[in-house]
């Protein structure tokens, strides 16, 4: 059996096996910081008793819409964990915070995007959607960077992280 054929077809076809391990990493620390700010935002929504309506005939997966027609206190919830995991990828992540922090929010603009494609009606100012959404993953940033201090403080601090067993 030859080396190709162990290698999955997302990752051919990317050609992830042949990049370095960092880049391989921050690929990972994207995709994963995108899964969970998603989730973070959509996660409140099932465990509400009267579901919001469908958001303006929203088409692709109509659980990212109505995240947006919860109360305000679940959406405040759900901003102030979102903040947490970029605090959380400031920490422990490695890659660049200008990369990491709007990760948080990438699936957000992609969502929308195949939504409006899909004939999704409550996407006709989509220019200025898409710019929310920028600036918006612009505000994770300072999270991310907290985090990345935090984490620099602390090494710094105590010499490295070490982790001991009792």
């Amino acid at each position: 059996m030859n080396e190709s054929s162990q290698i999955p077809p997302i990752i051919e076809q990317c050609n992830l096996h042949k990049k370095s391990f960092a880049t391989q990493r921050l690929f990972v620390e994207i995709i994963l910081a995108a899964i969970v700010g998603i989730t973070v935002c959509v996660l409140p929504v099932l465990f509400l008793k009267e579901r919001p309506p469908n958001y303006e005939g929203v088409v692709f997966l109509p659980i990212v819409g109505e995240s947006s027609e919860m109360p305000d206190s679940l959406q405040h919830l759900s901003l102030g964990i979102t903040l947490a995991v970029g605090l959380a990828l400031g920490i422990f992540g490695r890659g660049p915070i200008w990369l990491i922090g709007p990760a948080v929010v990438f699936a957000f603009p992609i969502w929308s995007l195949i939504d409006g494609l899909a004939g999704g009606g409550g996407h006709d100012l989509w220019p200025f959607e898409m710019l929310a959404y920028g600036v918006w993953s612009l505000i994770y940033i300072i999270p991310t960077g907290i985090g990345r201090l935090t984490k620099r403080w602390w090494i710094k601090r105590n010499g490295s992280i070490k982790i001991t067993h009792r």
